[in-house]
């Protein structure tokens, strides 16, 4: 149940950023859905976002300044909001292990890509290991 709810927030947060602005309205649905959907509360990206919201509309007014941090923490909790301009269908979600980005090793290193991909194609994916010196593995091996 929680994974559907993080999946559908995450579908509700990119339509509020479809403009790529944030306003009050936005802000009391979001919350108002959170509340509703409390089995999602402590997973990411809920977790980040519903204390925001809560601390935006504690005086019952967002103001600029609120509706700028709540748009940057958005779109870093959906990965940003480019895709469309360059014809991709989303950007893939930002997860708190992706900042700071990790130290990998990928000289000598084998991947094997099954299933789909928020971040390209199989092909891209496997085309980013190999210019990094890493090997596209095609099965899974020892």
């Amino acid at each position: 149940m929680a994974e559907r709810q993080i999946d559908e927030l995450i579908g509700i947060v990119k339509g509020v950023l479809a403009d790529g602005m944030v306003h009050q309205g936005e802000v009391e649905f979001l919350l108002s859905w959170l509340n509703a959907n409390r089995a999602a509360a402590d997973q990411w990206p809920a977790k980040a976002i519903y204390p925001r919201l809560v601390a935006a509309l504690a005086d019952g007014k967002v103001d600029s300044e609120e509706e700028r941090e709540i748009l940057d923490l958005l779109l870093a909790a959906v990965g940003g909001n480019t895709a469309p301009q360059v014809g991709e269908a989303s950007d893939s979600t930002s997860l708190p292990l992706c900042n700071p980005a990790p130290s990998i090793v990928f000289a000598g290193q084998s991947f094997c890509f099954t299933g789909k991909f928020n971040s390209g194609t199989r092909d891209w994916c496997q085309k980013s290991v190999e210019s990094r010196g890493g090997v596209s593995a095609g099965s899974v091996t020892k």
